[in-house]
């Protein structure tokens, strides 16, 4: 039995206790509904094994919905799971992305402390607060937010240790982060073959993302051992991964964050069609109020292998690099956003037949209606420019600019 269905099983029998041996238990819903009419112009989307960035075609209408559902078990137990219910492209109609207890004990001191168990994102986003980690300020997410909704997952235990203390006269709050995790070894496939990409599709527990139909995939290919779908969240050696970070708030209105990833996997071994992927990475975040304008920026920076050592490379050797700056702007109920995403994938490895490199810039501005009743309205358009080599064995130019424009209507409860 894996380390994810142990972790189902568990919950379900401590949430079963608690349920009837507290009667102080209180559940919490808290969810949207949105219906997106959507109109793209580029490439086929990669969610069909194509070239395309986006995954929404030409004059596309879809519904999605995101439940959050919250339940105290205790004074200082509570459990978490979202759904997310979307069109059946990779899977089910209906799968969740996220499933944890957090214990938080009554502090003895000046140090807070807490602990997650469970399957969970790791806090990496600055954008993505909203319900069901959707994006606080726009449809699509940045590219960096977009891969990690994609691929970057964990089943496992991760602390936190909170002090908050005054210095120069200001208020300042610090926070340190560790995780021990399983099941995300082959996250860096889709990075590698597909490129960075910018929507808001977020990838439940038991998807199968469509894998691009390179040649290298193919039967023949240097990987014909890859099945045709990706499963990022899959164990692959039995070895734990690991991440750690922290953030720091001051003055209320600001906040620095930074983590380090390592899944730690083994890239020499393949089971069930589904590589080890060696993926380990930084990210920098910084956000701060001024005035009625948030701004946020975040950088990150890593490295991903698949495959044997020979002659002191993998067979799949790839850098890669994104960043974004954004400012939003509140204007009573409207809200205005601009992004400015820059992404590049490094091809470090000597396969000529696997060209992995792209460069791209992206750029967006949302609007958001909030009109303090269930329904909001947005209106967002994008734009990415991207050259990527290993478009031309799909029989499109390594060069393109592609446009997508979401209007959006959002019902919350």
């Amino acid at each position: 039995m894996n380390l994810t269905w142990l972790i189902v099983l568990f919950s379900a029998l401590i949430a079963s206790f608690y349920a009837v041996a507290d009667s102080r238990t209180a559940n919490q819903f808290e969810g949207l509904i949105t219906f997106r009419s959507v109109d793209s112009r580029g490439y086929a989307g990669w969610d069909s094994g194509q070239a395309g960035k986006l995954i929404e075609k030409d004059a596309d209408a879809r519904l999605h919905a995101v439940i959050d559902y919250r339940r105290r078990l205790t004074d200082n137990i509570h459990f978490n799971t979202t759904f997310v219910t979307q069109d059946p492209d990779f899977g089910k109609a209906t799968g969740f992305t996220e499933f944890f207890f957090n214990w938080k004990p009554v502090p003895s001191g000046p140090i807070k402390h807490s602990l997650k168990f469970g399957v969970f994102y790791p806090p990496v986003s600055l954008d993505n607060s909203g319900t069901g980690w959707t994006g606080a300020s726009s449809n699509n997410f940045s590219a960096i937010n977009t891969w990690i909704a994609e691929e970057v997952r964990v089943a496992g235990l991760e602390t936190n240790h909170k002090i908050r203390f005054n210095w120069l006269d200001r208020p300042h709050q610090i926070k340190l982060i560790t995780s021990l995790f399983m099941n995300n070894d082959s996250a860096g496939a889709l990075l590698a073959w597909k490129g960075w990409s910018l929507h808001e599709r977020q990838t439940r527990w038991d998807d199968q993302l469509t894998a691009p139909e390179i040649p290298a995939l193919q039967s023949g290919g240097a990987f014909e051992r890859q099945a045709d779908f990706i499963d990022p969240y899959r164990e692959i050696d039995d070895e734990p991964g690991y991440y750690a970070g922290f953030n720091w708030r001051f003055n209320r209105t600001s906040l620095f964050n930074y983590l380090y990833y390592d899944n730690r996997a083994d890239p020499s071994v393949i089971i069930d069609g589904q590589y080890g992927w060696h993926t380990r990475f930084s990210a920098l975040g910084f956000t701060s109020q001024i005035n009625k304008a948030i701004v946020k920026a975040q950088w990150m920076k890593g490295r991903t292998q698949m495959g044997k050592l020979v002659g002191g490379k993998t067979a799949v050797d790839n850098d890669f690099e994104a960043s974004y700056l954004q400012v939003s702007r509140n204007i009573g109920a409207h809200t205005l956003t601009l992004r400015r995403d820059w992404f590049s994938v490094d091809d470090q490895d000597r396969m000529s037949v696997d060209p992995n490199g792209e460069t791209g810039n992206a750029w967006t501005v949302s609007y958001h209606w909030d009109t303090q009743t269930e329904l909001d309205y947005s209106l967002e358009w994008l734009r990415i420019e991207t050259d990527r080599e290993a478009w031309r064995f799909l029989g499109e130019s390594p060069q393109t600019i592609e446009r997508q424009v979401i209007g959006k209507f959002i019902y919350t409860f």
